[in-house]
This record gives structure tokens, C-alpha cells and sequence, in this order.
């Protein structure tokens, strides 16, 4: 069938309308997108500047627990009393402080008593104010800080206050934030999570990988996926 000249050009007309039509609407998924992924990476850049801004939190008042638990006079004298009487002492002030580590630690390093019976690493690092988390082999990891005590001007050791870091505080970063999904480990030990969507082994497998804020599949889901080094 012969089209007239007007048919065709009406017909030339339509496919570029329709053209043009996808391309725009090509154009404005992609744009779509674009804007959608840059937000997502912009809330994930606020979640994390969220944590550090709690962690920093945390130090601080466990910093103040410590400045007030050191004022008690009793604590130094317990570096020359039997170790079953500085823990109870100690004991005694974890339960007034409530935090969930207190330790007295020598001024060679040894731990003269703690109310924690594990073997927590990191902690002369903690002793010598070059980190800030012990990492017990079971359990959550802690946030501690370490204080130096005297007795009549001479240093005798250390106070080290320690609180865990587990869902509470995952709870506390999701707030306002419905959209975050997080967890905590410890090399391939799952401490605590906050999921909504995804489960715990597929998140903790994509934060293995590059995660730098990329974009990720994470068991059918997509989601950018960074990776913050708690201390």
C-alpha cells in the first residue's frame, strides 16, 4: 500500500513524538535514580556521622563516671589490699556508676582487679589513651576509658570504665532514620543488629567486600552499604 505524502510525514511525525516520548521518559528515570542514589549515599554519610557523634557521647560520660569514681579515696588505697577486697569494691561502685566494666590496672599493665573475669584485649591500649574498645572473646565489645590514680601524689595505676556497645546502641542510631539497616561484629561474630529488611549473614557477607558507600545488592536488596571501624 502506497501511504501519500502527508501519511508519511504525519506517520514520520508520530515515531519521533514517540521517540522523543521514551527518551524523555528514559532521561527522567534516569534522573530519578540519580537523585534517589545521591540521597541514599547523603543519609548513610549523616547515619555515619551519627554514630561517631554517639560513640564521642558515650566516651564523654564514661570519662565523667571515671573523674567521679576516681574521687572516692577508697579506690586507690585498693591497689595495696587483697584482690578479693578491691573487687568488691568495685563491684560495689559498677553498681552505683552503672556501667558494665571497672578494673584497676598497675602501672605495669596487670590488672589487679576487675568485675569483668574475661580476658579483654585492647586494654593497654585503653591504659595508655591509644584506643578505646576491648574486645572480649564472647560478647559485645566495650567502649572504655582509663583514668590514672594516685595516693599521695605517687601514681599507683589505672581505673578503666567500660560500658558494652550492642543493639541498645544500634537502636538508639536507627532512630529517625526507618530506612537503616545495621549491625555489629567482630571479625565473623555478630554482636547485635537493627534489620528491617534484610538478614544479618547476607549484610555481614556485602560489608566484607568494598564498603565504601557503593551501591550493593544485599539478598535482593539494594542498598549502600559502608563500613565503620567502631574504634
Amino acid at each position: 500500500m502506497t501511504l501519500s505524502l502527508a501519511a508519511r510525514l504525519t506517520a514520520a511525525l508520530t515515531a519521533v513524538v514517540i521517540t522523543l516520548t521514551l527518551l524523555t521518559v528514559t532521561l527522567m528515570g534516569l534522573s530519578l535514580r540519580s537523585r534517589v542514589e545521591s540521597e541514599m549515599a547523603s543519609a548513610l554519610t549523616r547515619d555515619v556521622t551519627r554514630w561517631q557523634a554517639l560513640k564521642d557521647q558515650e566516651l564523654r560520660v564514661l570519662a565523667e563516671l571515671g573523674r567521679v569514681a576516681a574521687a572516692n579515696p577508697a579506690l586507690p588505697r585498693a591497689f595495696s589490699r587483697e584482690r578479693s577486697e578491691a573487687a568488691v569494691l568495685l563491684n560495689e561502685q559498677r553498681a552505683v556508676l552503672g556501667v558494665d566494666l571497672l578494673a584497676l590496672v598497675g602501672v605495669d599493665g596487670s590488672v589487679i582487679a576487675s568485675t569483668d573475669a574475661r580476658e579483654l584485649a585492647g586494654l593497654p591500649k585503653v591504659v595508655r589513651q591509644q584506643g578505646q574498645v576491648l574486645l572480649p572473646a564472647t560478647g559485645a565489645p566495650l567502649l572504655a576509658v582509663a583514668r590514672p590514680l594516685q595516693v599521695n601524689g605517687s601514681p599507683v595505676g589505672f581505673l578503666v570504665v567500660g560500658a558494652e556497645l550492642g543493639a541498645q546502641e544500634l537502636g538508639r542510631l536507627g532512630v529517625g532514620s526507618e530506612q537503616l539497616e545495621s549491625l555489629l561484629h567482630v571479625g565473623p561474630r555478630l554482636v547485635a543488629q537493627s534489620l528491617h529488611t534484610v538478614q544479618a549473614p547476607a549484610l555481614l557477607a556485602a560489608s566484607q567486600a568494598r564498603a565504601d558507600g557503593a551501591e550493593r545488592d544485599v539478598g535482593g536488596v539494594s542498598l549502600h552499604v559502608s563500613r565503620v571501624e567502631v574504634g
